[in-house]
Parts: structure tokens; C-alpha cells; sequence
């Protein structure tokens, strides 16, 4: 379409011309290129829903005589993909928390201790526990 075709276009509705008013975007709006973000990421994770403690305090419900299953704890599948989130995403900070208690579920979290490569991994347990290792609730 000529220059002065494009104009006579553009004075009508753009949904009649639409090839018309869309190359006079392309040559009148200049985008920049694609601004990256280089800082560093905040994962909460948690790996499930129970608890033994049941702190009056609690915001969650934890409910023990569920039993764990696929859906109160983090499957193997889930952990892998919540790994490949942390390696990917520039994770600077990973907190596991909430919702249950996490170290009912140590081999889940050994492993997510072992494989993170973020910056600073918190752990938050509602468990006590001393020099021995012995653990008190």
C-alpha cells in the first residue's frame, strides 16, 4: 500500500484496515530490547501439610490421622520439578516452611538441602532440638 494509501487508511476504522494501521505501528513505535531481570528470586516451599505439635497459634490445620499421601506430602516428582525451579529461576533465597512439619519428612529434606543452589535455604521446623540431636516436641 502507498504512503498516501496507508494515510486515506488510517483515517477510517482500524478494524476495515487493519494491515494499514499495523505497519504504521511497526515504523512509528520503537520498543526497547528485552529488559532481563538479573536479581536474585524468593521460593517458599512447602513440602507438606502435617504436624504433630498442633500449636494453638497455628494458622494451619494439620490433620495427622490423614496419613501421608500424594496430596498432604510433596511427591518425588513435585521435588524434582520445585529443584529444577530453584536451579532455573536465580533463586536467592528459599524458605521451606509452613503448613506442616517439614523434618516429618527428612529424606525430602536432606534432599532439597543437598541439590539447592540458592544463595540461603531456611528450614523453619516447630520442632526443638539439642547438641544430642534428640528431638523434642
Amino acid at each position: 500500500m502507498s504512503g498516501r494509501n496507508v494515510s486515506s487508511a488510517l483515517a477510517l476504522n482500524p478494524f476495515e484496515y487493519p494491515k494499514a494501521w499495523r505497519q504504521k505501528i511497526i515504523e512509528n513505535v520503537k520498543l526497547t530490547p528485552i529488559i532481563r531481570f538479573n536479581g536474585k528470586g524468593f521460593i517458599c516451599a512447602l513440602i507438606n501439610s502435617r504436624c504433630p505439635v498442633g500449636c494453638e497459634h497455628c494458622m494451619f490445620f494439620s490433620n495427622m490421622s490423614e496419613g501421608k499421601n500424594s496430596v498432604n506430602t510433596m511427591t518425588e516428582r513435585r521435588l524434582t520439578s520445585l529443584m529444577k525451579l530453584i536451579r532455573d529461576s536465580n533463586t536467592g533465597y528459599l524458605l521451606v516452611s509452613g503448613g506442616g512439619e517439614g523434618f516429618l519428612e527428612p529424606d525430602l529434606m536432606y534432599r532439597i538441602v543437598e541439590e539447592t543452589n540458592a544463595d540461603v535455604t531456611w528450614m523453619v521446623t516447630g520442632y526443638v532440638w539439642n547438641e544430642s540431636g534428640t528431638l523434642y516436641m
